[in-house]
């Protein structure tokens, strides 16, 4: 039968680090927790569809919508957006219901008509996207964008599409449609920027004037190359 004995302490051990040799050297010491390797420092990166910052390596999706528009968009074989774009796209969003009860105009060859805007467009790459995926579903004989307005004109067969499904095609690429005359929902990001850009300016054109106001005081030249240095940075 195993029988587990234990060592009566010798004079001179040390409770903590154990015992000691008889020249003073520890025999067995705690481990040295300082010598463990620090955790890796989070890496941080941004999502390849819409540029949200997320925690991981590069061309980690932020959400499970983004991953499903670059499917679609490689899918449809429209990768070169993601090449020629000079914005991210907006993060995708859910449709808004109500589509197949939208009026629609009837033509003559039996197809159907109508006019769309779609928000959140920033460049013209999102409107190359936009036209060419619609363009490329089964039923659809006619989509253009505009990106001076982001007005759409989509003409489809009814009897292979309907609006619904293009609708949230267009939003699951992370932009808007929406009828005409509805108010559109502000863009955050525009309004982010604007912000920014308005309290730059005026930053500026503050200390521009403390500049012109102190040639005719003597400013002292610490301060007056302190608000030049400002300035550049904020421009």
């Amino acid at each position: 039968m195993y029988r587990h004995t234990t060592r009566k302490p010798a004079e001179g051990d040390d409770p903590v680090l154990g015992s000691t040799s008889s020249d003073g050297d520890s025999v067995s010491e705690r481990p040295d927790r300082s010598a463990e390797p620090a955790t890796a420092s989070r890496h941080l990166s941004r999502c390849p569809h819409c540029g949200t910052p997320v925690e991981g390596p590069e061309d980690t999706w932020c959400c499970h919508g983004c991953e499903m528009a670059a499917a679609i968009i490689r899918d449809a074989g429209l990768e070169r957006y993601y090449e020629e774009r000079a914005e991210y796209a907006p993060r995708p969003g859910p449709v808004r219901p109500g589509w197949d009860t939208v009026p629609v105009h009837v033509c003559e060859d039996g197809s159907v008509e109508v006019r769309l805007v779609v928000d959140g467009l920033r460049c013209a790459s999102c409107v190359w996207v936009t036209e060419h995926l619609l363009q490329g579903t089964p039923g659809v004989r006619e989509a253009s964008v505009s990106y001076a307005t982001g007005r759409a004109t989509l003409r489809w067969d009814p009897e292979a599409v309907d609006l619904s499904t293009l609708a949230g095609r267009v939003a699951a690429l992370g932009y808007r449609p929406r009828l005409l005359g509805e108010e559109s929902l502000p863009d955050r990001s525009l309004m982010v920027r604007l912000g920014v850009a308005t309290f730059a300016a005026l930053n500026i054109m503050m200390m521009s004037a403390a500049l012109y106001l102190g040639w005719v005081s003597v400013m002292e030249e610490r301060y007056a190359a302190l608000f030049r240095w400002a300035s550049l940075l904020l421009a």
